[in-house]
C-alpha cells in the first residue's frame, strides 16, 4: 500500500509530466485570455481557483526585480552591517516615532537584513515598459474593474494575461475593500493596529529574493519554482487605507489620507497554479488515500507509518491536528519544539552560501 502510494507520487512530479503540465497551463491562461471570458473554465479552476475578483488601475508606480540589482550586504562585523540589523530589529516595536496618528501600528518585522534592489539609470523603466499590459499601472481588488482574475485567500490574487502566463498578485487588497487599519486583540484593549492587505517594501523585495533564490537552485534539477520574481507595486498614499469594515471607493477613487508613511506594497510573481502542500497536496492526497491504495487501504495502520511531529499522530489519542506551517517545520524545529521569529537571532550568510 505504502509502495503505491510512493509510485503515484514519483509518477505525478515527474519531469515529463510536469513539462506537459506547464504547457497546459499555458493553453489554460490563453482560453482564460486575460479578459476573465476563461475564469469559469472547470481545468482553469482545477488549477487556480473558483472565487472570482476584479481588478482597479491605481495610482503608484511598477518596479521591476532583478538579481544583478541586489546590494550585497556588508561585510560581517563591520558598523553598517549592524545598522542593517537594528533597523529590522526596531521594527519589533509599533511606530509611535512616526507621529499620533501611528501610535501602535506594528508592521512585519522579518529577521532578516532588508534587500535593497537599485537598478541602473534608465533600467528600471525599460524592463517594467516590457511586462503584461495589464500588469503596467498597479492593481488593486475591487467590487468592480476593468481587470478580471481569481482571489488566492484574503489579500492575493491571479490574474490571466494576453502573454499567455498568470501572475501572482501578494498584497493587493483585503478582499476587495482595499487597505485595512484593523486593531489587535479583538476589542483594541491592546492598543495595537496593523495595515491589512498589503505587503511592504521590506517583505516584498525579500520575498522576491528569496523566491529567485530558490527557483535558481531548484532550475539546474529540471523543477519549476510555482512563483518566480516580476518585481513590486508601491502604491501612492492616495490610494487610501479604510477603517476595517469600510468598503473602499471603486476604480481607486482618491479618498481621505491615512497613515502615508507607510507606503503599502504589493509582490508580483509569475506563477503556474495556486494550489498548496498542506491545503491541497497533503489534504488531497489524504482524501485520495483509499482510491490509492485500494480495496485493502487501512487508515489506522496508515496514520501509525507517520513519524511523531508536525504532520503526525501526538498526544495521547495519537490523533493528528492540523498541520504546522512550513516555516514553523523548517524555522522552529516542528510543534513539540515551538518558537517563534521574534526569539530568532539573525543569521549571518558566509560567502556562497
Amino acid at each position: 500500500c505504502k509502495q503505491k502510494m510512493i509510485d503515484n507520487v514519483q509518477y505525478l512530479s515527474s519531469a515529463p509530466k510536469l513539462r506537459l503540465q506547464l504547457r497546459h497551463r499555458r493553453r489554460m491562461a490563453e482560453k482564460a485570455g486575460g479578459d476573465g471570458g476563461g475564469l469559469a473554465d472547470p481545468e482553469v479552476q482545477l488549477f487556480f481557483g473558483i472565487v472570482p475578483c476584479a481588478f482597479s488601475a491605481v495610482d503608484g508606480v511598477a518596479c521591476p526585480y532583478a538579481p544583478e540589482w541586489v546590494t550585497p550586504l556588508p561585510a560581517a562585523g563591520t558598523p553598517q552591517l549592524a545598522s542593517l540589523k537594528q533597523t529590522s530589529l526596531d521594527r519589533a516595536k509599533p511606530l509611535n516615532h512616526l507621529g499620533p496618528d501611528y501610535a501602535g501600528l506594528v508592521i512585519p518585522a522579518v529577521p532578516a537584513c532588508d534587500v535593497e534592489v537599485v537598478a541602473p539609470a534608465g533600467a528600471s523603466e525599460e524592463m517594467a515598459a516590457a511586462w503584461p499590459t495589464e500588469l503596467r499601472r498597479p492593481l488593486l481588488k475591487t467590487p468592480q474593474g476593468s481587470v478580471s482574475g481569481l482571489a488566492s485567500g484574503v489579500r492575493s490574487a491571479l490574474v490571466p494575461c494576453k502573454d499567455g502566463k498568470w501572475y501572482r498578485l501578494k498584497g493587493c487588497g483585503n478582499h476587495d475593500k482595499g487597505f485595512l487599519v484593523r486593531h489587535l486583540g479583538g476589542d483594541g484593549a491592546s492598543g495595537l493596529k496593523e495595515i491589512r492587505g498589503a505587503c511592504f517594501e521590506h517583505t516584498a523585495t525579500l520575498e522576491l529574493h528569496m523566491s529567485g533564490m530558490v527557483d535558481a537552485i531548484l532550475a539546474p534539477l529540471g523543477i519549476r519554482c510555482a512563483n518566480r520574481p516580476l518585481g513590486w507595486y508601491k502604491y501612492d498614499a492616495s490610494v487610501s487605507l479604510a477603517a476595517e469594515g469600510e468598503q473602499v471607493a471603486e476604480s481607486g477613487a482618491k479618498q481621505p489620507l491615512l497613515l502615508p508613511l507607510v507606503p503599502r506594497c504589493c509582490g508580483v510573481f509569475e506563477t503556474v497554479g495556486d494550489r498548496r502542500l498542506s491545503d491541497h497536496v497533503l489534504r488531497g492526497l489524504e482524501v485520495l488515500l483509499p482510491d490509492l491504495c485500494g480495496p485493502d487501504y487501512d487508515g489506522a495502520s496508515m496514520i501509525s507509518l507517520f513519524p511523531p511531529g508536525p504532520f503526525g499522530p501526538r498526544g495521547a489519542s495519537g490523533t493528528i491536528s492540523e498541520a504546522d506551517q512550513t516555516y514553523m517545520v523548517y524555522a522552529c524545529g516542528g510543534a513539540d519544539n515551538p518558537c517563534f521569529f521574534a526569539n530568532l537571532a539573525l543569521v549571518e550568510l558566509g560567502d556562497g552560501d
